[in-house]
């Protein structure tokens, strides 16, 4: 639906050129100025249709649907522009919420036609009376953002007189607090400068930061984690080795570097022992004492 009003915005702007200049339109024109990176502005104008609104004999919608066909329009609304503005960073999941529950909460009255009498029925005047069914498109489209979202895996859902109540999980709170942490260390470590603060970040901060990544993993292994989740645990994970140029290995490589000597030494003595076992006589020359037998 999006990619056809893109489409149709600059065919009506190109067909506003050929429009008379003595054309007069009886309602007011709204305008409005956008402006591009050059700095190049361009100048649009909505020219509104001139028609009555529609009674619901006419096609149009009972003042009782209407009334929750608008509830429906707000919900909705307030639901992209939460996840719009908590699109970065990501907290879509966390400030977004109530918003979820309300669209759904009003599509629900709609489809169960909680409102319907012999003479209204609003499942039948909102969902199926256009051919494109703005409304469920809009509803599945919502649905869409919270499952890809997968916010579900950072709530547990209650229903409490008849109301589903949407709680964090006690393993969300935990690794939310073990984030928050990790990165307050970071900030309190290495904000007067990375050149010269960046090693006392990898020093000081890296027992935080392993609990948080460590319990991180757990979460992901055993429930799932939500897009809020896994957003916030890659920027810690950037700002620990990008920012700081931390890593996890040990300042200690001795254990290390013992173990890369013993491996690197095996085929040594596999080639050696190889040799020996195939050269039998520099073994009796070294060993003077060595007495040899004929046994003719």
């Amino acid at each position: 639906m999006c990619e056809i009003i893109y489409c149709l915005v600059p065919i009506y702007i190109w067909l506003l050129t050929f429009a008379p200049d003595h054309l007069v339109y009886a309602a007011e024109h709204r305008q409005w100025v956008t402006i591009n990176e050059h700095g190049a502005q361009s100048k649009f104008i909505e020219v509104p249709w001139q028609r009555q609104e529609l009674n619901k004999e006419d096609g149009g919608v009972s003042k009782e649907c209407l009334q929750y066909l608008k509830m429906f329009s707000d919900s909705t609304s307030q639901f992209i522009n939460c996840s719009v503005v908590n699109a970065r960073p990501l907290h879509n999941c966390e400030n977004c919420v109530m918003e979820y529950v309300s669209v759904n909460a009003v599509y629900t009255k709609i489809f169960n036609d909680e409102v319907r009498n012999d003479s209204v029925d609003c499942k039948k005047e909102i969902l199926r009376a256009d051919n494109i069914q703005i409304v469920l498109l809009t509803y599945n489209f919502i649905q869409s953002i919270w499952k890809k979202s997968t916010c579900d895996q950072c709530f547990k859902k209650d229903v409490v007189n008849k109301t589903v109540v949407y709680q964090p999980t006690n393993s969300t709170l935990t690794l939310l607090k073990k984030i928050d942490d990790a990165l307050e260390c970071f900030d309190n470590n290495g904000k007067n400068g990375f050149s010269s603060h960046m090693s006392d970040v990898c020093k000081i901060c890296i027992q935080t930061y392993c609990d948080a990544n460590t319990y991180y993993e757990e979460v992901e292994n055993e429930n799932g984690l939500c897009s809020d989740l896994i957003d916030s645990m890659n920027y810690t994970r950037q700002e620990w080795g990008q920012t700081y140029n931390c890593t996890l290995a040990s300042k200690d490589h001795g254990e290390i570097w013992g173990i890369t000597a013993i491996v690197c030494s095996l085929p040594l003595f596999f080639y050696f022992g190889l040799w020996f076992y195939a050269n039998p006589r520099f073994l009796r020359r070294s060993n003077p004492h060595h007495i040899f037998t004929n046994s003719d």
